[in-house]
């Protein structure tokens, strides 16, 4: 999750010195115990691949996202329905 946030806000080559070192990290308390799980291990490898193509499609990118923009469409989401008399 640190990478990803790392990836939005720093930039992409801060995201993949982040990502690294995460895995790095994790590699060593979670290789081995995991085969036990078949479950967790297939969820978190549905993660792990939807991290990879979506960190891959937005480096083959040329646009840059506007993170001012982002409270607006959030907001702006859902457009306002007129009252109902009643």
């Amino acid at each position: 999750m640190h990478d990803l946030i790392a990836f939005g806000f720093c930039g992409s080559r801060v995201g993949l010195v982040v990502s690294a070192l995460c895995a790095i990290a994790l590699a060593y308390f979670s290789l081995g115990f995991l085969r036990d799980y078949t479950v967790l291990l297939a969820s978190l490898m549905a993660y792990g691949v939807s991290t990879i193509v979506c960190i891959a499609v937005n480096l083959m990118s040329s646009s840059k996202f506007d993170f001012s923009q982002i409270d607006q469409k959030v907001i702006n989401y859902d457009p306002a329905k007129p009252a109902t008399q009643g």
